[in-house]
């Protein structure tokens, strides 16, 4: 196994095929979000990552409130025309809090971060 590759080659052929395969879920939703405000959808499928800060409960939280935010699921966001910014994500990483915040998400199926607090964290 190769743990350190020379990077002036590039990505390496696993990220690339997954970056194709992404593209392909990406592309609509970063086109409806730049259409529905008016703006040029980019010649180019931009490549988009969440990162969620460390700092325990809160960073959680705060990290949580501001996915919510770009969640089509979340009425709120739904209404303020915010949502759907979540399906343009390709890569999603947290430190410790945002961790957290992350691994819940993710192993929970991305349920609303409220669906979590009510019936998953005993806070």
């Amino acid at each position: 196994v190769t743990w350190i590759r020379n990077a002036t080659t590039g990505l390496g052929s696993g990220e690339r095929a997954y970056i194709e395969a992404r593209e392909k879920l990406v592309q609509p939703a970063i086109e409806h979000m730049m259409a529905a405000r008016g703006l040029e959808t980019p010649p180019r499928t931009p490549v988009i990552g969440v990162a969620l800060a460390g700092g325990g409960y809160r960073a959680m939280l705060t990290g949580l409130g501001g996915i919510m935010s770009m969640m089509n699921e979340s009425t709120e966001a739904s209404e303020s025309e915010i949502g759907g910014w979540l399906e343009g994500v390709s890569y999603w990483s947290g430190l410790s809090g945002g961790s957290w915040a992350t691994g819940t998400f993710m192993s929970n199926g991305g349920q609303l971060p409220t669906s979590l607090l009510e019936n998953l964290w005993n806070i």
